[in-house]
């Protein structure tokens, strides 16, 4: 038998090793007579609670609470039994300067204690050019070859890895945003695409979110048969009339690859450029495509239970409509929720493969996918550290370490014009991008805790790269855990929430800086000083 006092964080207790079968039984004595607890209806919650409880009943499972666990919450109940299933060791690395310890605090307590979990995952940011914080987690406990420099698919994410290339392309001259792709790809102008610009393919302006015609998987490995790839793409008919927005999910690798194959004076790939002018003079590891030799460094991606999936569906849309006021960006993604069901829909239609083989093992699978360089928009391997410092020399003004990279003009252009549409994938949710291809936050950064005015993009579970030009912030999120869509991603929050405290809490005087801190604290761990708390004895079993 363990006391304790009244008041002790229940988390710190659930994180202490467990005995036997893994579970712990925490039970609080009956309450005296007075003062009386509070009971409030659920009808009668602030809306921020009445979210947070129905959030904590679609994530349950793992937290099993007795029947006494109501809407009393713990000062009114007779008895609290919380079970606590055994779980792996956590692994990981929780580095972060000084200022933003807080960051890394939020980032491990993402691992549990009834939060949204992780399995393996890496956060990395830099500000004004200086890495803050590197941390990574593997709570999965089977392979123990996972750390930080481990690679992870990105998925989406790469589209910010193809417009910094273009903006490479821009800055050396090779290509206009505002020209037309005919001009450097003369055949594209077939089919009704001869007004389409360069610009257009980066926003999503194009009007072919996917090709009619089935294309032979063998097309879009290697670099060997890429004309033959350019061919299928030119002879392919425009879908939909200009001013048209849609996503194009995967068919704009393909189509920027081979325009970037075009315009470079040594017809490179994105891949090779990405690697020969970019990644490698800033020593970073973030590829488009990958040799055999280097599979072993591709961390395995895992999709979580049906329950992850059946919160993602439902959080996207409490959330924008709580925060916001409005339920215009979260109808829009039910509506592209409801469409996955339809094989037939737009939304299906645009996230089909390219090069579709269903007949392929999953050895070949993974072999083409980390060799499919065509496949650049949507097949990008990185680790965190790598994403956050190429995301810091575009907000640094192209520079970071004392490498240059691009000019403090060209970065300039690429992140001006913003131009915001109703986009049919999104279930014609208004998405914003900027001339050079990055999505802006506007409308649903609050949902994510991010500033209205941040750009970058994510991918598919969750990975992203995320960039604050006006704070200096660049911030990278790898992870192995598949969820539903980086639309509906809300694990980011608590890592934005904090780093914006800490900047915040630098930016003030000396002396407001030491009540921002004292006010902190006392709202995080306030119920430790309460004195009805403090009279009720707690054993822990």
């Amino acid at each position: 038998m363990v006391m304790m006092r009244a008041g002790t964080c229940v988390e710190h207790v659930l994180s202490q090793p467990a005995e036997d079968d893994g579970a712990f039984v925490v039970r609080i004595d009956e309450p005296p007579a007075k003062p009386a607890p509070v009971h409030i209806e659920p009808a009668q919650r602030p809306p921020l609670l009445r979210l947070r409880h129905a959030l904590r009943i679609a994530v349950g499972k793992r937290l099993q609470f007795a029947p006494e666990f109501g809407p009393r919450g713990v000062l009114g109940a007779a008895s609290v039994r919380v079970v606590r299933c055994g779980a792996p060791p956590l692994r990981g690395e929780w580095w972060a300067t000084d200022q933003f310890q807080v960051v890394a605090e939020a980032y491990r307590h993402n691992f549990g204690h009834g939060r949204i979990r992780d399995g393996r995952s890496q956060l990395c940011m830099y500000r004004r050019g200086k890495k803050v914080v590197d941390a990574w987690g593997d709570s999965l406990g089977a392979d123990e070859s996972y750390s930080g420099d481990s690679l992870q698919a990105v998925f989406s994410c790469s589209k910010v890895m193809c417009a910094i290339v273009f903006g490479w392309l821009r800055d050396r001259g090779h290509i206009d945003y505002d020209a037309k792709v005919c001009t450097y790809w003369r055949e594209f102008a077939a089919g009704g695409k001869e007004d389409i610009t360069v610009q257009d393919l980066l926003k999503h302006d194009g009007g072919i979110p996917w090709l009619d015609d089935k294309v032979p998987s063998e097309l879009t490995v290697g670099t060997e048969r890429l004309d033959e790839l350019a061919a299928l793409l030119a002879a392919q008919t425009r879908i939909f009339p200009p001013g048209k927005r849609v996503y194009h999910a995967v068919i704009q690798g393909p189509l920027l690859n081979e325009l970037c194959r075009r315009a470079d004076p040594r017809r490179r790939t994105i891949a090779q450029v990405l690697s020969d002018e970019i990644a490698q003079p800033l020593g970073i590891d973030v590829y488009l495509s990958l040799r055999d030799d280097q599979d072993g460094r591709l961390a395995t991606s895992y999709t979580p239970s049906d329950l992850w999936a059946k919160y993602n569906l439902l959080a996207p849309y409490a959330a924008t409509k709580c925060f916001l006021g409005t339920d215009q960006a979260g109808a829009g993604l039910s509506e592209m929720i409801a469409n996955q069901s339809d094989l037939d829909s737009l939304y299906n239609k645009a996230s089909r493969p390219v090069a579709r083989d269903e007949d392929a093992s999953s050895d070949e699978q993974r072999r083409r996918f980390i060799n499919t360089p065509a496949l650049c928009a949507s097949n990008g391997m990185a680790n965190a550290r790598g994403l956050a410092k190429l995301g810091a020399m575009i907000v640094n003004g192209g520079e970071v370490d004392g490498v240059r990279i691009l000019r403090r003009s060209t970065v300039r252009e690429m992140c001006s014009t913003l131009d915001v549409r109703p986009d049919a994938f999104f279930g014609n949710a208004d998405m914003g991008w900027t001339r050079g291809g990055f999505y802006r936050w506007d409308h649903t950064a609050k949902v994510y805790a991010i500033r209205e005015g941040a750009i970058g993009w994510a991918g598919l579970g969750g990975s992203c790269l995320i960039l604050d030009m006006e704070k200096g912030l660049a911030t990278a999120f790898c992870t192995t855990s598949m969820r539903h869509a980086a639309t509906t991603e809300l694990r980011w929050a608590p890592f934005f929430r904090a780093a914006y405290e800490a900047i915040a809490t630098a930016e003030q005087p000396s002396h407001w800086r030491a009540l921002a801190i004292a006010a902190r604290v006392f709202v995080r761990h306030g119920p430790q000083y309460d004195k009805r708390l403090q009279a009720l004895p707690v054993h822990i079993e």
